[in-house]
């Protein structure tokens, strides 16, 4: 198991705890309107068998289940991530207090803090404390025995403050951590409107431009099969790829 950062002070009193509640906030939020868009498009693919039928329309219910599944893990891992940043954010405002509050007392008091929890006697201290030709021995040994003991209380502070952190840095990892894993995309936007042009043009589809809407088989399944129709075939009104230069489906076969 690894050891948990301890932060400095400067990092602790740096910290906006506040900013980072918001960013909980939002992603709790973006969780629950994603899930409203997936559980739209699941909806929608899944009703699609009255219009989109055949191998196509197989393949494309078979996307939208993986894709509604994607779309699941997703938002589960945005929320998981939101509510690890919500329920941590008291825990850090309270170690970023406890920090605060020592070092104004410790500043106060006359002593120098250091970044890592050290505390030393100011130069004013030991001047004063010096300047007592019979108690300055005493004196600068109580002044020392009372740093010793500001150092002790700033260095678990701030080791309770590095916890908090990691308490909620875990949970975000842990979160994100249920991201589906995905398969580079073999198509892009740019690429898919060049090909979506080429296709368009009149006449057949070269076989070049053929070949790379096959290789998008990760995306939707093509068939040249005459079993593969949407409902638009049967009006002669489709022009879907492998559809386009089809006749018409008799509506009555």
């Amino acid at each position: 198991m690894s050891e948990v950062p301890i932060p400095t002070v400067s990092q602790v009193l740096s910290w906006d705890v506040g900013g980072l509640a918001a960013q909980g906030s939002f992603l709790t939020q973006q969780a629950t309107k994603f899930k409203t868009e997936v559980d739209t498009v699941t909806t929608n693919v899944g009703s699609s068998a009255d219009f989109v039928i055949g191998k196509f329309g197989t393949a494309l219910r078979e996307r939208g289940t993986d894709i509604g599944n994607d779309g699941g893990m997703i938002v589960g891992a945005i929320a998981a991530a939101g509510t690890a940043i919500t329920n941590g954010t008291e825990g850090l405002s309270f170690a970023q207090q406890a920090v605060t509050t020592l070092v104004r007392t410790i500043t106060t008091s006359g002593y120098l803090w250091g970044e890592h929890g050290g505390v030393t006697l100011s130069l004013a201290q030991l001047a004063d404390a010096l300047s007592d030709q019979n108690n300055g021995v005493i004196r600068m040994a109580v002044l020392q025995r009372e740093a010793n003991d500001y150092a002790a209380s700033l260095r678990l502070a701030l080791a309770a403050a590095g916890e908090a952190a990691h308490v909620v840095a875990t949970g975000i990892t842990e979160g994100f951590g249920q991201l589906p894993e995905t398969a580079e995309a073999k198509v892009g936007g740019t690429e898919g409107q060049e090909l979506g042009e080429q296709v368009g043009k009149d006449g057949d589809i070269p076989p070049e431009v053929l070949t790379e809407v096959g290789q998008m088989d990760s995306v939707v399944s093509f068939t040249n099969s005459t079993e593969s129709h949407c409902g638009r075939c049967h009006s002669g009104q489709c022009h879907t790829l492998t559809h386009r230069n089809r006749p018409p489906l008799d509506p009555a076969a």
